[in-house]
């Protein structure tokens, strides 16, 4: 049997099951580690936002984090939301045993909630970033941690090194808006010179209640079972991007988005359903390179045919649709955020030449790359 590895959440609870500690120890089992939990807050909390919070006291929360080690010892740990100082100071000590920590502050919420001061702010920075492997923080969140705005893709690159300097080992700044349609991520690792970025289509809203929390509950996990950063993060993207961006409730024929859900096709049955997510994972790791629907159905081991029944169903769309929805918000956002050249990005994409991508992008958007670029820059 394979071993369930144990990985450790500390975060606040969530009673509506979207975020927290709930939805960590959900993330974790489905990725097959043993979920183990130090609670650090009670919330008041429904789809329309947090009304009333109890931070508990910090020798609880201590421990119940000694009580574990002491009896296991987790492979890998996330830390969320922690709001005392003292709290702060006293698990920057006790995490130093574990050299996979994964840090999600959670210093605002998905519905713009501040949920931490300035004074635990600082001694984050002072004694908890210098001690994790893994900071993740949303663009949203900067301002808190560094006090300015994110703008552009090359700032989001600037800030992540800046908070690299901080002391982690990696550094993730997610939720970058670059252009219409697409959300831009990019890690840097300590000791690598070349930064990774993680595109997601924006299709159904990413700025979703406990997407944060589930991608880093996700990267502690694949950290816990072997993996290395760079590794972890993009197994992580896209396990959320197939089962929270892209994840559809067969039972009730609605698309899943977090608490909120959007009217969707008539019901499909539980099978079309993982087929779907299994294919925007696949999309999403390969749509550079392969836009043939007959390379994602070999893959996935059905017809083509019947990958084209579960996406109109699903989406109204055909796969070839999908492909290609996905690599435009993708080519758009490096066309609106970069000096890359048409041929270059053209080359980047898998296009045999020039002029076959400018065909693809007119037929996609009525106009030729350089049109769009020097429409949005007028």
């Amino acid at each position: 049997m394979k071993e369930m590895v144990p990985i450790l959440t500390v975060t606040g609870s969530d009673s509506t099951g979207g975020a927290g500690v709930q939805a960590d120890i959900r993330t974790i089992a489905a990725l097959g580690g043993y979920a183990l939990s130090v609670v650090t807050a009670v919330t008041v909390q429904n789809s329309q936002g947090v009304h009333a919070m109890h931070t508990l006291p910090d020798e609880i929360v201590v421990g119940q984090l000694r009580a574990i080690m002491d009896d296991v010892l987790p492979r890998a740990m996330k830390v969320g939301m922690v709001r005392s100082v003292g709290c702060i100071r006293a698990l920057a000590k006790e995490v130093a045993g574990c050299s996979r920590v994964v840090f999600d502050p959670g210093l605002v919420s998905s519905r713009g909630e501040r949920l931490a001061d300035e004074g635990a702010v600082a001694v984050m920075k002072g004694v908890l970033l210098p001690r994790v492997k893994v900071l993740t923080l949303k663009c949203a969140e900067v301002p808190m941690m560094l006090g300015r705005e994110v703008e552009g893709v090359e700032d989001m690159l600037a800030t992540a090194r800046e908070l690299l300097s901080m002391g982690p080992e990696a550094v993730l700044l997610q939720g970058g808006r670059c252009s219409e349609g697409v959300v831009t991520d990019v890690l840097v690792m300590e000791g690598v010179e070349e930064p990774v970025f993680f595109t997601s289509p924006d299709t159904v809203g990413w700025n979703l209640h406990g997407v944060g929390g589930t991608l880093s509950s996700a990267i502690a996990t694949f950290l816990g079972q072997g993996d290395g950063v760079e590794v972890a993060v993009r197994r992580a993207h896209q396990y959320l991007l197939a089962r929270v961006v892209f994840s559809v409730d067969s039972s009730r024929g609605w698309r899943s988005v977090g608490l909120r859900c959007v009217e969707s096709a008539p019901s499909v049955s539980s099978r079309q359903v993982e087929l779907y997510n299994q294919l925007m994972a696949l999309v999403a790791e390969h749509y550079g390179e392969a836009r043939d629907v007959a390379f994602y159905a070999e893959k996935m081991c059905v017809t083509a045919k019947y990958l084209s029944q579960i996406t109109r169903r699903i989406t109204g769309k055909s796969p070839k649709q999908v492909i290609a929805d996905y690599l435009m918000r993708e080519v758009e956002r490096v066309l609106t955020s970069t000096s890359l050249t048409v041929q270059e990005i053209a080359y980047r994409y898998g296009f045999a030449s020039q002029s076959l991508f400018c065909k693809f992008f007119h037929h996609q958007r009525g106009c030729s790359p350089t049109e769009f670029r020097n429409t949005l820059f007028k």
